[in-house]
Parts: structure tokens; sequence; C-alpha cells
């Protein structure tokens, strides 16, 4: 049972930093000033899933250290289908990485290719960006800060800081979201008509 503590127990820590390397990463690209207010709205990968991780795997060492010593010492050929279920596994993880990145991982960091680009690609995430671009950014269009009546959209910083500032006094931003694709089979809600504050134009 021992081999099969430390075993588990190596295989859940290099898990465990696994789920903390992305949010390491954005404090150490973007800084003290900027990293927790990126973290902030993309709370969902940086702070509730390197969270939610480290409880599960404090929560399945147990069962799996237990699964573990089961299959290595109890049953028929078990040492044979835990590696096989384990290669299956790293399959099936890099076969999801691939639909969900849309790229070949393994071949394109065995070739050290760049990640490709193409105008069909979705608008990339703040925290996806350069910091230098996003500390260049100056609205659009540029230098229109004092002057929010012209601003097509503020400057990146300033509508994150004050979207944070915002998000601290309230219990969530649900309310102001807007569902652009309503079902053609219902009519839509009255709160759909309601003026929204937009935090990129921050008016």
């Amino acid at each position: 049972m021992i081999g099969s503590r430390i075993f588990v127990a190596v295989v859940f820590i290099i898990l465990a930093v696994s789920f903390c390397v992305p949010t390491y990463f954005l404090m150490h690209e973007f800084g003290p000033e900027h990293w927790y207010s990126l973290a902030a709205i993309y709370s969902h990968s940086f702070l509730f899933f390197p969270t939610i991780g480290m409880l599960a795997l404090i929560a399945f060492y147990t069962p799996a250290t237990i699964f573990v010593d089961l299959y290595w010492h109890h049953v028929k050929h078990g040492r044979l289908r835990l590696m096989l279920g384990f290669l299956v596994m790293v399959g099936i993880a890099i076969y999801l990485a691939n639909i969900l990145s849309g790229r070949s991982i393994v071949v394109d960091f065995l070739l050290q290719r760049p990640t490709p680009t193409s105008t069909n690609e979705l608008i990339p995430a703040l925290w996806e960006l350069n910091p230098k671009t996003l500390d260049r950014d100056k609205g659009s269009p540029a230098g229109c800060v004092d002057d929010e009546r012209y601003c097509a959209r503020q400057p990146v910083w300033r509508s994150i800081k004050y979207l944070r500032k915002v998000s601290q006094s309230r219990t969530g931003l649900t309310a102001f979201a807007r569902n652009c694709s309503s079902d053609p089979l219902l009519e839509d809600p009255p709160t759909s008509k309601l003026l929204r504050y937009c935090f990129p134009l921050l008016r």
C-alpha cells in the first residue's frame, strides 16, 4: 500500500502543479498591478478551476490509492490493465485538447511550430494578448479618454479597473449581460429592451 500511496501522491502532485501553472504565468506575465483583475474576470480558468482541482485531488487521494493497489496486486493482469487504461486516458486528453484548441498540440510541440492564426478564429481573450499591447492601448479613437462622448471604446485597463470595482460591490454581473441568441419560438423577454451599462464604453 505504501508504494501505491507514493505513486498516487506523485501523480497528484504533478496534476496539482499543472492546475496552478496558468495562474502563476498570468501573475508573472501581467505583474502585480493587472494579473488579479484578469484572474477575476476569467475566474473560471485561473481561480475556480485550480481551487476545485486541488479539492478534487484531496478528495480522491484515498480512493485512487485503493484503486491502484487493487489493480497492482489483486486483479488478474491488473498492472497491464492499469497501464493501458492510463495510456487511453492520456490519448483522450490529447484528443480533447486538440479539439478545444483547434490544433495538433503534440505535433506542434515536437516540431516547434508556432500557434496557427486564422481569420476564422474567435476573438482572443485578454489574457491571450501581449501585456505590452494592452499597455499601449489608448482606446478608440486613440486619446479619447477625457471625452467619453466620442469614445467608441475606452482603454482596456481602464474598463477592467472599473469592472472590478463594480463587481466588488455587487453579488454578480449577470444583469449586465444580454442574451444575443434568443429563442425564435418565444417572444423576447421585457428585460431584452432594457439599456445596460457597457464597460468597454464606460457609459
